[in-house]
């Protein structure tokens, strides 16, 4: 589920299953036998106590009891979901056990002692049975996953599907189990097996299920397939706009847009997401995904517009800063656009300049990374001469700002200038493996060997996870043909690591192989 949108997979509490909704007196599910039969018993009852009043005024009121108590619940009147009319129907059914013992008494009256005693055996069969069964629930209703696989095999509706599915999931995330992944999703595709009614009458919980599978399926890196079921979502909820009362109608809107968006569909993205901010224009989410997908469309300005709407009411939306500093460095070089934005910024953030601080630095970086880096260096200079303005950011951020500093002027070939700046850098963090890395470099790129390895060897005493400063250390040893044994003892060391990310592997690679070729 994309983090941020208002959407919890879980809570369906709300959402009846078919088989247990009647949505109005005249109901289109009366083609349904426990429909047709619940309509007849909930006008034969009152009809019943009505006629009983004068010759039974005892079975009248206890008929009238039932009545009461089992009307809210019904759904005759409004709906109720069957779960929490199953809370309620006990009330109700004290009225329905003093009318069979009203009945029994009747019965029994006058009558021989055989036919006495065969009624009462029958009523006991009756209590035990029922007892029996209510046993059975109650222990249903001491676990959640048990309640609902229960329901799964009594009613096997598409709600009960759900949320077995959800309770599954939420227990299997904690600890990725793939065996419970798999089963919510079995368990979903199954819900959206369930056939509809009639041929495209769909109710809210496919809607739901669509929703939670597509979650399911980008939660597992499945993206592309997922789409078809974030669509479905979307198809049947704009199907009966009377599910938009009781759905998050914004939510299905807007976490189509962003699986949109992640797939690389921006100007498709962009639709839905308006449509989610039709439904709720104060979604942070959803506008912040809108500003994405207008500024990978290249429609700057009007990202630059969202996002400022974004921050005039939420001003420390969380990564919205970022997200500004990013889209600035899409302005055209040369333009006043992005150094306008800016100022404009540092007033509007003056009680929060922090903020504004984290906004520049994302500006800077967004322009190194585009190789712009005569506009990133001076950005970053702007940044630096006034960091004592900032002192959460400086305290926190400064020497990775004077790392990427060191690395835009080393771009430009200014050497001496990227040796101050990743001094500073461990000046402010003096145990820090990368900009120690980064001197070795300089000194290699200077030719001053001797003194590349030695910065190199303490970036790998530093931080013994660090893979890059072991394969620049090795290389560096293999060129310069001074301790041919210590590579060995490298790739050793390299083969202990456990952070065993993807680069790792590779530098180790990289340096096993260029030691074979070096040693023969």
């Amino acid at each position: 589920m994309s983090a941020g949108f208002p959407w919890n997979q879980g809570n369906t509490g709300g959402h009846r299953p078919p088989l247990q909704r009647i949505r109005h007196l005249v109901a289109s599910a009366l083609d349904e036998l426990p429909a047709f039969l619940g309509l007849f018993g909930g006008i034969a009852l009152p009809v019943a106590a009505y006629l009983l009043r004068k010759r039974s005024p005892s079975m009248t009121f206890w008929l009238a009891w039932f009545v009461i108590f089992i009307y809210p619940f019904s759904n005759l009147i409004i709906q109720i979901g069957a779960v929490m009319a199953e809370r309620f129907v006990y009330i109700a059914s004290a009225g329905i056990a003093a009318s069979i013992g009203i009945f029994v008494d009747r019965a029994t009256m006058h009558k021989s002692r055989v036919s006495r005693v065969l009624v009462l055996l029958g009523v006991l069969a009756l209590v035990i049975f029922y007892a029996r069964g209510t046993v059975a629930r109650n222990r249903d209703w001491s676990d959640v996953e048990r309640f609902w696989r229960a329901e799964v095999d009594q009613a096997r509706s598409e709600k009960a599907y759900n949320d077995l599915a959800n309770v599954l999931w939420d227990r299997a995330r904690p600890t990725k189990d793939e065996r419970l992944m798999d089963e919510s999703d079995a368990l979903l595709r199954e819900g959206l097996a369930v056939a509809p009614r009639r041929p495209g009458q769909y109710t809210n919980d496919r809607a739901i299920l669509s929703l939670n599978y597509a979650h399911h399926l980008r939660d597992r890196g499945h993206v592309e397939e997922s789409l078809q079921y974030f669509d479905l979502a979307v198809r049947i909820l704009e199907s009966m706009p009377e599910m938009k009362q009781v759905l998050p109608s914004a939510s299905f809107y807007a976490l189509y847009g962003d699986a949109l968006l992640g797939v690389g569909k921006p100007v498709e993205a962009e639709s839905y997401l308006r449509k989610a901010l039709a439904e709720d224009a104060a979604s942070v989410a959803a506008r912040t995904r809108l500003a994405e997908s207008l500024a990978k469309q290249g429609k700057t300005r009007d990202a630059v517009d969202e996002i400022r709407r974004i921050l005039a009411v939420n001003p420390h939306a969380e990564g919205v800063y970022e997200l500004l500093g990013k889209t600035l460095a899409d302005f055209a070089a040369g333009t006043d656009s992005a150094p306008a934005v800016l100022a404009e910024m540092r007033e509007k953030t003056a009680s929060y300049s922090d903020s504004y601080a984290y906004l520049v630095m994302n500006n800077a970086d967004a322009l190194r990374e585009k190789g712009r880096l005569r506009e990133a260096v001076d950005v970053y200079q702007s940044l630096v001469t006034h960091v004592d303005s900032f002192p959460v950011f400086a305290q926190i951020e400064a020497p990775g700002v004077y790392i990427n500093m060191g690395a835009a002027v080393e771009s430009l070939g200014q050497l001496d200038a990227a040796l101050s700046w990743y001094r500073k850098a461990l000046e402010l963090k003096p145990k820090w493996a990368i900009p120690t890395n980064n001197l070795g470099n300089l000194y290699k790129k200077q030719g001053n060997i001797p003194e590349a390895i030695k910065w190199y060897r303490e970036a790998v005493a530093l931080d013994p996870s660090f893979a890059m400063s072991y394969l620049n250390l090795g290389i560096t040893l293999l060129d310069s043909g001074s301790c041919p044994d210590e590579p060995r003892r490298l790739l050793t060391d390299m083969a202990r690591l456990t952070d065993d990310t993807a680069d790792n592997s590779f530098y180790r690679g990289f340096l096993a192989a260029l030691w074979v070729i070096r040693m023969g």
